[in-house]
């Protein structure tokens, strides 16, 4: 499927400058995830500004789940520096991979600072990939759910200061001890949930 494809093109990128155009020459993005961002951006801005005009409001929520995550965050960045303050823009995506070296992480928090969360879930395998090892970072905002209970609802979530905070999703990053199915699972009330 497209989506392997784009998952499986990780090397590291120069980001686009004439969608960032703020950015520093430093900052590399993956590949994949620039590729399909690229394929959808124009659509999403124009979407997003048409909806914005026609109900006369000024604030967006961004969403997305893994690759769709990934995709989020860079749409998000898109729409802040477009956009510019007069539009509030929050940002929460789920099973967030790594989508960028640690200057991509740095600008993701310089513009979106904490109206990012990125939520991870126990042993999900999703957030340590791309590995830190060949240069990837996270930017800030995780929100971590350490435990579920029976019923799959999340009975232990933390809030995880910094980029790459050992305590959650990097503090377990042997990949063969996470789960497919932890990528896939617990994450609702997360949103609603008053994290301490």
């Amino acid at each position: 499927s497209l989506s392997i494809i784009n998952d499986a093109q990780i090397l590291l990128k120069d980001l686009n400058s004439t969608r960032f155009p703020s950015a520093g020459d430093s900052i590399k993005v993956h590949d994949g995830f620039q590729k399909t961002f690229e394929r959808t951006a124009d659509g999403v801005l124009s979407g997003v500004q048409k909806a914005l005009a026609a109900n006369n409001v000024n604030k967006v929520i961004v969403t997305g789940h893994s690759l769709g995550a990934a995709i989020a965050v860079m749409d998000a960045m898109m729409l802040k520096q477009v956009l510019g303050s007069s539009v509030e823009i929050t940002t929460t995506v789920f099973g967030l991979p790594r989508g960028g070296n640690e200057e991509w992480a740095n600008f993701v928090d310089q513009t979106l600072g904490s109206s990012l969360t990125h939520v991870t879930n126990q042993d999900d395998p999703v957030p340590i990939l791309p590995p830190r090892l060949i240069g990837y970072q996270h930017p800030q905002g995780e929100i971590h759910i350490n435990a579920v209970d029976g019923n799959g609802d999340a009975t232990d979530i933390v809030a995880c200061p910094g980029q790459e905070n050992e305590n959650c999703s990097e503090g377990n990053n042997i990949l063969f001890d996470h789960s497919v199915a932890n990528h896939a699972g617990t994450r609702d009330r997360v949103l609603w949930r008053k994290v301490g």
